[in-house]
């Protein structure tokens, strides 16, 4: 589906490497994706997020996002760490 140079996938979801160079995704990218998934599910959005793809990039490069618990009361401090 895709040829060099080009990739497909969610950026809100794929992992900082899958970004630079998908060759270098492996079953470590999709359980990253599931980690950015099941955060989504927890607070109705994405860990990290920018107005375009580079300032996404930045928040991923950055690391830094808030906890699920603080974006729904209802998640325990268990799922959080």
């Amino acid at each position: 589906l895709t040829g060099t140079g080009t990739g497909m996938g969610t950026p809100f979801y794929a992992p900082i490497e899958q970004i630079r160079d998908a060759k270098r995704a492996d079953a470590r990218s999709d359980l990253y994706a599931l980690g950015g998934v099941l955060y989504f599910c927890l607070t109705g959005t994405p860990p990290f997020a920018g107005t375009n793809l580079l300032d996404l990039i930045k928040a991923k490069e950055a690391g830094t996002f808030p906890t699920a618990g603080s974006r729904n009361k209802q998640v325990p401090a268990a799922v959080d760490k």
